[in-house]
């Protein structure tokens, strides 16, 4: 069997190299839109947006200092933790060579992950096309761009998360699994699907969903598969299919339960749909499919199912265009169930897009090999509709707080609302680059409380103004002493998920945004409101502080101010608080208990 690399040797040199240079430009406007994005940013980055760059910082200069001890906290975060360390650890040379920035980290991310991946999606349908048929290679060049350009690819990696090494195992798994027909595969190529399918969810939990939708999928596309080639639904032909789907299975559970085993108890004890109800916005399963096709954008979505189309209409390729099919509405319905879709977790839908359209530019490209000309213009078409896209996404005027806000909730994308038949029809999702006026004030609050302010802080507010990560972030990317980091303590934001404020009882110094800055329904973030609330008017836990004349005031009106502990609590001052969050919530007794 011919393999890519024997496929490439068999290209002319004047192929080869159009087809290298193809996708060099790839590779480098890629990088210069990368560095055009980060660059205009004038912001301070909490949250997820984050997270996995503090931890890529941490755990590339840690490697070099203490490298087997490193090593182990990577095997034990990848055991237990639901953020863990494995999807960092293919960026982690990038940072060796270009430093800890956040422009480091973003081309990292770029280069390691996102492009391999727009590669991997566009190779699947290229390697598809039949062994006799002139495959060029500047055709795959073309549709890694087109790919590429994908809005949906960028959106989360210009965030800062690299959840899209996820799109990359997932185009080993269908490049291991479709390689042949379910019934000539034998043991060890069943067994590869099985770990790699392991290794997905440990990249990120979420990627669970997608292998659990993999087992109905594959039932469904083989089964249409099996009734075409026996005319029925045979005993022994469906029986063996699902013996082998049963090995892969069985293969993904083991290799779960022996690497992860803290991961996969926790997952099998929490109701996720519960703790994540807060992030929950819509109240349809029709308003969750509004925002999807809202921030997919309706073109994109239509040219990938035409190129899946076109994968079915091929005998050799059907099995898997069904399958690709079938796949992302049981993806849907599964995660509509728990939670509103993030901007990282429609990377659970864009294999099958990226493929559809990979797979119809491919076709495209033949066409016009066959003189047929209306072909160019539609290939022209498909080109604008994954670039427009990108254009209008990222290229906007400045981000505003509401748009910003809307984000940050994670609990689904930012939609504007469309003003054209265009927008609506390219998509409606905007992501420029985060702006935001009032750093010099911010820096003022923060070297206040770290360089001058003593003792513990806790930060009694919760949005995209000011948090209690956004200040340990700044304080870290700053090049402060990770001593006078750690006195800033992390503020219990989310009811069901944080529970009692353990944090606050232990502070010196507090942090109250007025008005209470909430990033959520206030409902579900009474964890801020309460203590708001106790503070501002001097009452209950408030009552242990007293005001600092220290007044800060930042966008968007928010004003903060600086409460210095005055008095130990009393034991009914705590009770009382654990009361009231017990009464909004009656059953989670112990997670709102004043007991650490």
């Amino acid at each position: 069997m011919q393999t890519a690399f024997d496929h490439f040797r068999s290209q002319s040199t004047p192929r080869r190299a159009f087809a290298l240079a193809a996708l060099a430009g790839v590779v480098l406007l890629s990088n210069a839109f990368a560095v055009h994005y980060v660059l205009q940013e004038r912001a301070v980055y909490f949250w997820d947006w984050a997270g996995y760059w503090i931890r890529f910082i941490d755990v590339s200069s840690d490697l070099l200092e203490q490298p087997l001890r490193t090593l182990r906290g990577i095997l034990v975060s990848i055991r237990g933790e639901d953020y863990n360390s494995l999807v960092i650890v293919p960026l982690i040379p990038m940072e060796w060579v270009f430093g800890p920035g956040r422009l480091a980290y973003v081309l990292a991310i770029v280069n390691m992950s996102l492009l391999p991946s727009a590669f991997m999606l566009a190779w699947l349908p290229w390697r598809g096309l039949p062994p006799r048929t002139d495959k060029p290679l500047a055709d795959l060049a073309l549709a890694t761009a087109c790919v590429a350009t994908m809005h949906v690819m960028w959106i989360p990696v210009l965030r800062g998360l690299p959840d899209i090494l996820g799109l990359f195992v997932i185009g080993l798994v269908l490049r291991v699994h479709f390689s042949a027909p379910l019934a000539e595969q034998k043991m060890r190529q069943l067994i590869t699907t099985g770990l790699l399918l392991c290794l997905l969810v440990l990249v990120r939990r979420w990627y669970l969903f997608w292998v659990v939708s993999f087992f109905p999928a594959l039932a469904l596309a083989q089964g249409f598969a099996i009734h075409r080639q026996d005319g029925g639904l045979r005993w022994r032909s469906s029986g063996g299919a699902a013996h082998k789907a049963i090995i892969i299975g069985l293969t993904f559970a083991g290799a779960m339960a022996v690497i992860a085993t803290p991961l996969v108890l926790r997952i099998l004890r929490t109701d996720y749909a519960d703790i994540y109800s807060a992030y929950r916005y819509s109240t349809s399963i029709t308003e969750v499919a509004q925002r999807l096709f809202a921030y997919f954008g309706w073109s994109l979505l239509a040219c990938g199912l035409v190129g899946l189309v076109l994968l079915w209409r091929r005998q050799e390729t059907r099995t898997f265009a069904i399958f690709l099919l079938v796949q992302p509405v049981i993806i849907f319905c599964l995660f509509a169930r728990t939670q509103d879709f993030g901007v990282q977790h429609y990377y659970l839908l864009t294999p099958s897009v990226g493929i559809g359209i990979a797979a119809l530019v491919l076709w495209l490209c033949a066409q016009i090999r066959k003189k047929i000309w209306t072909s160019l213009l539609a290939l022209a078409l498909v080109f604008v509709c994954t670039i427009a896209g990108s254009l209008l996404v990222f290229l906007s005027s400045r981000m505003d707080k509401s748009t910003a806000a809307s984000v940050l909730a994670f609990s689904s994308t930012t939609i504007s609302n469309a003003s054209s038949p265009l927008g609506a029809l390219v998509t409606t999702a905007r992501f420029p680059p985060m702006l935001r006026n009032d750093l010099a004030e911010f820096d003022r609050l923060l070297s206040d409380v770290v360089d001058h302010g003593k003792g513990t802080v806790y930060v009694v507010a919760s949005s995209t103004v000011l948090n209690s990560n956004m200040m340990a972030v700044a304080c870290r990317t700053s090049g402060r002493p990770p001593e006078s980091c750690a006195r800033l303590l992390p503020t219990k934001d989310v009811d069901k998920r944080d529970g009692f404020p353990h944090g606050f009882v232990r502070a010196d110094t507090v942090l109250v945004a007025v008005p209470t800055q909430y990033h959520l329904r206030p409902e579900d973030q009474q964890v801020i409101g309460l203590l708001a609330r106790d503070m501002t008017e001097g009452r209950g836990v408030g009552a242990a502080f007293r005001r600092l004349p220290n007044e800060y005031r930042l966008e968007n009106g928010v004003a903060v101010y600086v409460y210095a502990r005055s008095r130990a609590f009393e034991p009914a001052e705590l009770q009382a608080l654990s009361r009231e969050f017990i009464e909004h919530y009656p059953g989670l007794g112990k997670t709102f208990s004043e007991v650490e």
